[in-house]
């Protein structure tokens, strides 16, 4: 005897049950990936600000002229800016500050709005201390002036 096959329909209980699974498995993923991304642009931000430090001293030795990084840190995030401080005409970075993502600035473990490091045409940098930028957990700290010693391992700590 063969049986009749019948069309069986999906309940609403069902249904509302499959999509409040997927509602709880979405806001959970988007909270990893969210953090995730956070965590992978405050890599990218302190690579950026390592490169511009590492460029400005680069450029006052190669130009033998002395040169400037200005890093202000403001509401929406912390800007860079490269100066000349010989000419300011020369190479001027700072009409276009490049800004870095929301952080905090840090100085010899202080709090601060603004940090200037001086690039002297001699390789000497100036001032000593550590650099730190931090957002939320994540924080980076810059041993100045050792980041700048051409050594096999970097004097740079995550």
């Amino acid at each position: 005897m063969k049986r009749k096959k019948e069309n069986r329909f999906f309940t609403l209980l069902e249904v509302m049950v499959a999509i409040a699974i997927l509602a709880i498995a979405g806001g959970a993923m988007y909270w990893r990936v969210d953090r995730w991304l956070e965590v992978q642009r405050f890599k990218q931000d302190t690579n950026r600000l390592e490169s511009f430090l590492l460029y400005a001293q680069a450029l006052a030795i190669n130009t033998h002229a002395d040169w400037q990084v200005v890093i202000e840190s403001g509401k929406e995030g912390c800007k860079v800016r490269i100066l000349c401080v010989e000419d300011p005409e020369r190479l001027n970075f700072a009409k276009q500050p490049s800004p870095l993502h929301k952080g905090q600035l840090y100085f010899n473990h202080a709090l601060t709005n603004r940090v200037i490091v001086d690039f002297f045409s001699t390789g000497h940098v100036a001032p000593t201390g550590v650099l730190t930028l931090r957002y939320k957990e994540s924080k980076r700290e810059f041993l100045l002036p050792q980041l700048f010693r051409q050594e096999e391992n970097p004097t740079c700590r995550n």
